[in-house]
């Protein structure tokens, strides 16, 4: 049994299909992660990537060699290797790739067409201790000569389904499809029946074209059950289940329809991720502070309006704030509630001031979201919540705030700090007005959140004890050998049972978990009332890791939204 969940997740070409569609990978991955598990992601070549390869082999000699035809083709997967890790750092998911001779897969037989037969798991379990996310190659292996070998056509999903069976993990194979179907559904004619569960034997039955049978033969040798499935959709099929399940195909859930407020460096970042799932998301309108302002690529105009009233007016589904609690106030918010059937806010201020009450409409049916209000793109508050349902929290200590660690390492560096704040700024990493982050109170807000995320009660803002990095003497900032600068943030519960909570700067040891937060990135350390110990760490601030956990909430609305299961099941032996 392992230390922790892990999901294997196996991204082929055709989700895969060029450099743009990199993100949705990255959203399926990002939706793991959230949920506690540890990911290693197995990449196919981008598109059509290998069967170009193939050609140009083919064009410089007729029969190329086995050996060195497999270190040509391996090129496809290690460019989506590449490529994918670098979409997860700008999200700041921590990850980490690795190439065929890392991943430790040892294949034998055919060059070309090999099996797998061994593998560096325990290697890869300590690597995943110690960074959540793992991409690696699909189809590769490493042949008993020591070079390359490939998995056969398809090979990728052999690849996953060998890892999760090594590593005792979760498989789950992500095609353009929604799952298996009795026959290609995009094919003219009647439409075909869904499979939400089948077994292996009718799943060699189909025409190989979305399985590999090789990796269904490999699946049922060991009986191994695993999904396959559209990224971002709960709907997928079953393989190696008892019987094999016929269904009609749900109809296409219509968009939900949302209101986005503020089109600012998050705001933009959450209307790109929006654009890029038309199916699933239609934006209605955009509140701005004015029009006249000078557009963004490809935002219409005909969605901006400057006053809320008139983004509320044309009945969106979901209000996403983007904006902050300043830009709507009490009176807005009502309106919003009134208005809309869920809200999702990246706010901190508005969770701090009006948060107990915005969640007891949760629970009454208006949905809210807030994962990005604490620690950008790192899962923050799902940690301190899945923590607190299974064993309670004892204490938590985090850098929770991106700018002030930003600051602090180029101040290190030997900037100034009026300089150091500037360029925090430029990159997009602090606002144009600083003093939240610089007293400590935005990392107080955050701490407030999280421990009502751990506790309940409510502590309010003003019961945070703070002394921000805006106190610091130059003599404070004098560098001292072997150790960081850090603002930290904690809070712990006590025998009465009240909480003490505080930012402060201190000096920590270079080695210490917390001081290994460097630049924009955050670090959360949540122990349990048993002692056990947490790290989670990830990108605090910027434009693309606060939109990613905002897109995230956006997915769990449309997810549970109605029509996302099959009718008319019927069970066949």
């Amino acid at each position: 049994m392992n230390a922790f969940p892990i999901q294997v997740l196996k991204f082929g070409s055709s989700v895969l299909a060029d450099a743009d569609s990199l993100d949705q990978a990255v959203h399926e991955i990002y939706r793991c992660w959230r949920q506690g598990q540890r990911v290693i992601a197995v990449v196919s070549a981008v598109g059509d990537t290998t069967d170009r390869l193939l050609q140009r082999a083919h064009q410089s000699t007729p029969r190329p060699d086995a050996g060195a035809l497999a270190e040509l083709l391996a090129t496809g997967e290690a460019e989506s290797v590449a490529l994918l890790n670098l979409a997860l750092g700008r999200v700041g998911i921590p990850a980490a790739a690795l190439d065929a001779s890392r991943v430790g897969l040892r294949t034998c037989g055919p060059q070309l067409d090999a099996r797998p037969v061994g593998l560096d798991h325990q290697g890869l379990l300590r690597r995943l201790q110690q960074t959540p996310v793992l991409v690696v190659p699909g189809f590769v292996g490493v042949h008993p000569d020591g070079g390359l070998s490939l998995l056969g056509r398809g090979g990728s999903d052999l690849s996953a389904l060998y890892l999760a069976h090594c590593l005792d993990a979760r498989c789950r194979l992500l095609k353009d499809v929604a799952g298996l179907y009795e026959w290609d559904p995009a094919r003219p004619g009647p439409e075909p029946a869904f499979y939400p569960a089948i077994t292996y034997e009718d799943a060699l039955a189909l025409d190989g074209a979305i399985l590999q049978h090789k990796a269904v033969e490999f699946a049922r040798a060991h009986g191994i059950r695993f999904e396959v499935g559209r990224c971002g959709a709960a709907l997928h099929s079953e393989v190696g289940a008892e019987a094999t399940t016929r269904a009609v195909s749900p109809p296409p859930k219509a968009p939900l329809r949302v209101c986005l407020l503020g089109l600012g460096n998050v705001g933009f970042g959450v209307w790109r991720h929006l654009q890029r799932h038309p199916g699933r998301f239609e934006v209605v309108s955009i509140l701005v502070r004015s029009t006249a302002a000078p557009r963004l690529d490809g935002v219409d105009a005909a969605l901006l309006c400057t006053d809320l009233e008139h983004a509320l007016a044309v009945h969106p589904e979901v209000v996403v704030d983007a904006a902050g609690y300043q830009a709507y106030g009490a009176l807005g918010l009502e309106r919003i509630r009134e208005c809309s059937r869920a809200f999702i806010t990246a706010d901190k201020e508005v969770m701090v001031l009006v948060g107990e009450g915005l969640h007891s409409d949760a629970v009454e049916g208006f949905p809210v979201g807030s994962s990005a209000t604490v620690g950008g793109g790192m899962p923050a508050l799902e940690g301190v919540t899945r923590t607190a349902a299974a064993a309670g929290v004892r204490s938590l200590c985090g850098v929770l705030n991106g700018t002030c660690n930003f600051v602090l390492d180029r101040v290190a560096e030997g900037a100034e700090l009026e300089q150091a704040v500037a360029e925090a700024q430029q990159f997009g990493f602090a606002e144009a007005d600083a003093q939240a982050d610089l007293d400590g109170s935005d990392a107080a807000r955050k701490l407030v959140i999280l421990a009502r995320a751990a506790w309940g009660g409510d502590l309010a803002f003003e019961d945070v004890v703070r002394r921000g990095i805006d106190t610091l003497t130059p003599d404070d900032l004098v560098p001292r050998a072997g150790q960081v600068l850090r603002l930290l943030a904690h809070a712990e519960e006590l025998e009465s049972g009240r909480i003490r909570a505080r930012v402060e700067v201190r000096w920590l040891p270079q080695e210490h978990p917390l001081a290994q937060a460097r630049a924009e990135g955050n670090a959360l350390w949540i122990e349990d009332r048993t002692g056990h110990r947490r790290l989670l760490t990830g990108k605090g601030a910027g434009r693309w890791p606060t939109a990613e956990a905002v897109f995230a909430d956006l997915m769990e609305l449309w997810r549970a939204s109605p029509s996302d299961a099959p009718a008319r099941q019927e069970a066949r032996a």
